[in-house]
């Protein structure tokens, strides 16, 4: 007896092994060798190219009378209706809906071709493994009445599940939804064009299709060609050539009425697919499947229909194939036990149980096609259920995750509101405090005033008591005395050394003229010029005198002038110093870093915390540049004119400008000079022709085109000014609305202005460029941002959208 005999397996003539259907008796016991067992034989179904022998009879269902299989009706709806919801992702149905299969091989591009067209998240494979493993429906809204859901399905050479399982998912999804009246109004095909033949996948793939479609169903198909940017163009065209020509490729179905068509992976070219669908929609009847009639329709099982016996046969072919290896393993097998080989028998038994696995595994994939179609619709509900009770248990979580965030945001919000009012009512109690105590020093240092002032009259009367009580000196002696003792004033001592040199001179003209009565007029005239020039000569000797005996008092008024001539030098050199200490410390709402940015021709300047952004004059202070440079704010203006506001490493407020700005804009210099304490500026704005506008935490100083002015009437309300070319300008107000003139220029600034972006209308700040109306930059204070640079290059595009990532997490559109 032969091995083939002992398993209880003979050979046919055409050398397919046929099991004997009662038992299978078991090999031959070799000592100290486990032996493999055989599963049972599962025979062949007969396929329409005649790949296989026929099954057992004991498979086969009993034929009709009629010799044809009767066609049965579908189930009633009661049984067979579903929510039908769950076939449109969970949305409301309408009578415009369109559906729309997408198939093809793994790897086609199905998943990438969906999310063109889709707002959802879509897992999409880069490698050899499938990222689609069950059907998945997507919405595509095409227009305001119409919604195209695409029906997602896994290809037939999936690398982790069988033909057979692909088969009966995507058959349950069919038969469910034709059975809930659900008709697919196309379906879109999916080929690689980088592939340079049609491999023995791709071909297996294209047969289950054609078979799962039926030829009434392809005149509703689209054949598309994928992944055109990967491929020369030239090899594209002659391998699209032979995929429309060769019938057993494409040519059969595009003879029958199915169209050609390019996908260039933009979603343009994926809506182009789906409008040559929708736009037939009208006068083309939707499409039922063969794999769809055979199971609902006509009553068959999912291993009856056309895709079935492809899938079955090949299962039969494959296993047949196995058959033969196993039974040359165990020939071989047995000869190595002959020859007390074990060490190969070990080999050949281990390789027949790796046989005997594929071969269950081949049973596995043949029982799975023997299914009905209420065993497919109880599966299907079952996993719609299953997906609807997970995705309430994720709604369920969110929810709860929401409310816990909620919660905790309330009672931050809480602890924030009570530490503000605790703030704000220890802001109250210094404020008070420090109103009382001002009132307090105002009212002391008016008392002292009041004493001091009463003081000083009292010393003047005592003073001119003593005048008068004290009778004139005689000599300069007397008057040095009275001075020294403090009986009188500088001024006293002057007048009465001058009185003292008039009395003499009058003493020394009298003596001259006395015996000459006829020169009364000369000696009147004479008289008076020597008198005055004789007292001048007399207080100079006198003063000569004095200046040799200094008084106490003479002193310390010469000291304080000296003190008082350094001081007006110093405040003379600060006067002239492009640096002002500010020496107030940053106000509360300018705790944050501010962001600020400045176009002026050529030159550009953003401020932010992380970087800044620059292209500046050569003489801009190197210092500035650094990183970590402390900068709050910077603004250019005509010619070489910038202002700068940092804080410096111990924190203390410092601005900085050019010597042109000096010149340039005379008030706003002059507004700094005289507010050297002024605060952290809010927004420091420089334009044309020595227009300026500075906001502070404790005021604003301005000089603004008269119609800007005339327009905005309360200056006060306006919290930030920027100009721009020919008289444009933007104001943003305090209570977060916006103004603007840019005399038709700047492009559709204005909508951003007016309209905002994705339902921000709060604007942080406007920066246009006075000499290019090309240039300009609007900030949102959620970080958006939006920009035109024009055509100068004077900024590069992806520094400025980096700066505004890195600074205030902008993120940009493709």
């Amino acid at each position: 007896m032969g091995l083939f005999e002992s398993l209880g397996l003979d050979r046919d003539r055409k050398g397919i092994n046929r099991a004997v259907p009662s038992t299978y008796p078991p090999p031959p016991i070799t000592p100290g060798l486990r032996q493999p067992q055989l599963p049972p034989r599962i025979p062949p179904r007969p396929s329409q190219v005649g790949l296989a022998d026929t099954y057992y009879r004991s498979f086969a269902l009993p034929p009709s009378p009629s010799g044809l299989r009767p066609v049965v009706e579908r189930a009633p709806p009661s049984q067979a209706k579903v929510n039908p919801r769950n076939f449109r992702d969970q949305h409301e149905p309408r009578e415009s809906d369109v559906f729309i299969a997408v198939m093809g091989v793994t790897g086609a591009g199905k998943s990438t071709f969906i999310s063109k067209l889709t707002t959802k998240e879509i897992k999409i494979g880069h490698d050899m493994q499938a990222c689609t493993q069950d059907v998945a429906v997507f919405l595509c809204r095409y227009s305001e009445n119409i919604n195209v859901y695409l029906v997602d399905t896994p290809g037939f050479d999936d690398t982790d599940r069988s033909d057979a399982d692909i088969l009966r998912e995507i058959a349950s999804w069919l038969t469910t939804s034709y059975a809930n009246c659900i008709k697919l109004h196309g379906i879109i095909y999916l080929h690689r064009i980088t592939d340079i033949r049609m491999q023995g996948s791709a071909k297996n793939n294209l047969i289950m299709f054609k078979k799962l479609c039926g030829h009434n169903a392809l005149k509703n198909v689209i054949l598309a060609t994928t992944m055109w940017e990967r491929v020369h163009e030239p090899d594209g065209v002659e391998r699209e050539r032979q995929l429309k020509t060769k019938q057993e490729f494409w040519g059969y179905m595009i003879d029958n009425g199915s169209q050609l068509h390019r996908h260039k992976n933009t979603q343009d070219s994926a809506l182009q697919l789906i409008d040559s669908l929708v736009s037939r929609q009208a006068h083309k009847a939707k499409v039922v499947l063969d794999i769809q009639a055979e199971i609902v329709d006509h009553g068959k099982s999912l291993s009856d229909t056309a895709a079935g016996q492809a899938v079955d046969n090949a299962v039969a072919q494959e296993r047949n194939k196995i058959a033969k290896e196993l039974a040359h393993a165990q020939a071989d097998m047995k000869q190595a036990l002959a020859e007390k080989d074990r060490g190969t028998a070990e080999v050949l038994r281990q390789h027949s149980e790796e046989m005997n696995a594929k071969m269950r595994k081949l049973d596995r994939e043949h029982s799975a096609l023997k299914v009905t179609m209420e065993r497919m619709q109880d599966e299907r509900f079952a996993k719609m259920q299953k997906a609807l009770e997970q995705a309430e248990q994720e709604s369920k979580k969110y929810r709860e995750a929401m409310a816990a965030a909620q919660a905790n945001a309330e009672r931050e919000a809480k602890k924030a509101r009570d530490a503000m009012a605790k703030a704000q009512a220890e802001a109250e109690r210094e404020a008070k405090r420090a109103r009382e105590a001002t009132a307090a020093a105002q009212l002391k240092a008016e008392r002292d005033a009041k004493a001091m002032f009463d003081k000083y009259k009292a010393q003047e009367a005592a003073a001119a008591a003593a005048r008068q009580q004290k009778a004139p000196a005689n000599d300069v002696n007397d008057l040095i005395a009275q001075m020294s003792a403090g009986q009188i004033s500088k001024d006293d001592y002057v007048q009465g050394l001058m009185r003292l040199g008039q009395q003499k001179a009058k003493q020394e003209t009298a003596s001259l003229f006395q015996n000459d009565t006829s020169r009364s007029k000369l000696q009147t005239d004479y008289t008076a010029a020597y008198q005055h020039e004789l007292a001048k000569k007399q207080a100079e000797v006198l003063a000569a005198q004095y200046q040799q005996k200094p008084s106490l008092q003479d002193y310390y008024a010469k000291e304080y002038q000296k003190q008082l001539a350094d001081l007006e030098e110093k405040v003379k050199s600060l006067s002239t110093s492009p640096q002002i200490r500010t020496r107030s410390h940053p106000v509360s709402t300018m705790s944050e870093w501010p962001v600020t940015f400045s176009f002026y021709g050529p030159h550009h300047y953003g401020v932010a915390k992380n970087t800044d952004l620059w292209q500046v004059h050569d003489d801009f202070p190197k210092a500035r540049l650094d990183a970590n440079n402390g900068n709050r704010c910077v603004s250019l203006g005509m010619g070489k004119c910038w202002y700068i506001h940092y804080h410096d490493a111990q924190g203390t407020c410092w601005t900085e400008r050019s010597d042109e700005f000096l010149t340039t804009y005379p008030d706003a210099e002059e507004y700094m000079k005289s507010k050297q304490q002024y605060g952290c500026p809010t927004c420091v704005s420089l334009g044309p022709n020595g227009y300026y506008f500075i906001r502070t935490a404790w005021g604003a100083s301005h000089k603004l085109p008269a119609d800007a002015t005339a327009h905005l009437v309360n200056i006060a309300n306006v919290e930030k000014f920027y100009f721009g070319k020919n008289g444009a300008w933007v104001a943003l107000k305090y209570d977060g609305s916006r103004s603007w003139d840019l005399k038709g220029q700047y492009g559709n600034l204005a909508d951003y202005i007016k309209e905002g972006i994705n339902g921000e209308t709060r604007v942080h700040l406007v920066a246009m460029n006075p000499e290019d109306a090309s240039q300009w930059v609007i900030i949102w204070k959620n970080g958006l941002a939006a920009y035109s640079i024009g055509s100068t290059n004077v900024i590069d595009s992806f520094e400025l959208e980096e700066w505004c990532t890195k600074n205030l997490g902008t993120k940009w559109g493709s």
